[in-house]
């Protein structure tokens, strides 16, 4: 899934097609809600509990459906301020995003042994390939980091207290602030890998880090550089649909 600088990259480019006043107005708010649901890095939740599906989820709605399921009083905009508002369609941003990463991207060809025989080979080029898009939208943070002083100001989400929210706002910028580094690999080429695999990503972390470029073209091989673009605009026009809708803007 999408680390939190392509979390807000891409919540940037939706906001310019969704083109909503609510947005516009409350910017901030939106973009916190973009990164909301890995607030679990801080508060050490269950993904479950912050992105309201599974990893086996199917829809490229599960999490926007999950949240509605356990949140009803959330589903009709009209009755909430306007910075809440913003707040959720940055948080649907998000949910979309992660799962259209795992039913575009990782299912078919990091979760697919005929692409990837190595299971540990495959959770760090993954993550290799999450770092790239990282990469690619950096020079959109800038845009980013501002907007989001006091960006809690205004909303109110039952399931994340205005505490929680200026805590991970604060959390989040600092984050944003750091230079992309290939070097992060290391840290999170190790999430999700099984005990006895642990060795095996070790070593192709390192031999991916060992000469990037060529890494990056042997991995485009496997994963076209289309498939990743289909996937930005599979999730893009989800993020429309569902935001529009939850709008009533048609």
């Amino acid at each position: 899934m999408p680390n939190l600088p392509a979390h807000v990259g891409l919540a940037l480019e939706w906001a310019e097609s969704l083109d909503q006043p609510v947005v516009r107005q409350w910017l901030g708010a939106y973009l916190l809600g973009a990164t909301a649901p890995d607030s679990r890095a801080m508060t050490k939740a269950a993904r479950e509990d912050t992105h309201y599906m599974s990893l086996d989820s199917a829809g490229m709605t599960a999490g926007v459906d999950g949240l509605f399921k356990a949140h009803p009083e959330l589903q009709d905009a009209a009755r909430l301020p306007e910075p809440t508002v913003a707040f959720l369609l940055g948080y649907f941003a998000h949910l979309i995003a992660d799962q259209g990463w795992i039913t575009t991207v990782y299912r078919p060809f990091f979760g697919n042994s005929a692409v990837f025989s190595d299971a540990a080979e495959a959770k760090v080029l993954d993550r290799a390939l999450q770092l790239d898009e990282d990469r690619r939208i950096q020079q959109e943070l800038h845009r980013a980091l501002p907007l989001l002083a006091e960006a809690e100001a205004g909303v109110g989400i039952t399931f994340m207290p205005t505490a929680t929210l200026r805590d991970w706002r604060a959390w989040t910028q600092t984050f944003l602030a750091r230079d992309f580094s290939w070097e992060r690999l290391r840290f999170v080429s190790r999430r999700r890998q099984l005990d006895e695999h642990l060795d095996a990503a070790e070593r192709a972390t390192e031999s991916f880090l060992g000469a990037v470029d060529e890494s990056m073209s042997r991995l485009a091989q496997r994963v076209p550089p289309a498939s990743v673009a289909a996937y930005r605009e599979r999730a893009a026009a989800c993020f429309l649909q569902v935001g529009r809708e939850f709008l009533k803007c048609g």
